[in-house]
């Protein structure tokens, strides 16, 4: 059942398949005992790769997402939450002094907490006002563990996306871009 689970994820993606794609109807008996028989004939990277998705731009991701766990803090960082007005600055504290070694206050003021995001925002090259706003909340929630999860997510996508023709168009709405690919090089 393991390796039923494992060829299974590497094919399909382990998200639960969106109701617009069709179901998959490769996931045969069949399908499953010739994985069987190929498996021990070849790596298992060459086996892994048989399985995954061939399209450029899954490759693109995963080979960046090496170098990107090489160098990723994976560290348990505090989440701030927006809802709480009442503990807001010292949730805000608390996740700088994570990062920042200096900041030790059990009981910082406001102007201890100011100082503090002026010291993050400086370091991470953004506008240094001190203040506590939406997008400096999301900066401080944005951490590599975040980024991995949402990387995973869009391979497991890259998964359930049918064969594509060999002329199509790409949307990207959060880059907000429009391509005409042809092959998978843009046209």
């Amino acid at each position: 059942s393991a390796f039923v689970q494992i060829v299974k994820d590497l094919k399909v993606g382990r998200l639960l398949p969106d109701s617009v794609l069709k179901a998959d109807t490769s996931l045969s008996a069949n399908f499953f005992l010739e994985q069987l028989g190929s498996y021990g004939k070849i790596s298992n990277d060459s086996f892994a790769s048989i399985l995954e998705p061939k399209h450029t731009d899954y490759h693109r991701i995963k080979n960046g997402l090496a170098t990107f766990l090489e160098k990723g803090d994976f560290k348990e960082y505090t989440f701030i939450s927006g809802k709480d007005s009442v503990q807001l600055r010292l949730l805000v504290y608390k996740r700088l002094s994570e990062e920042d070694t200096l900041l030790h206050k059990t009981d910082p003021d406001s102007m201890d907490v100011a100082e503090a995001i002026k010291r993050f925002q400086k370091r991470k090259e953004i506008k240094a006002d001190g203040k506590i706003t939406t997008s400096l909340i999301n900066k401080l929630n944005d951490t590599d563990s975040e980024k991995f999860i949402r990387v995973a997510i869009t391979m497991d996508r890259y998964k359930q996306l049918q064969p594509l023709p060999d002329q199509y168009i790409w949307v990207n709405l959060p880059s907000y871009y429009l391509q005409l690919r042809e092959k998978d090089s843009v046209a």
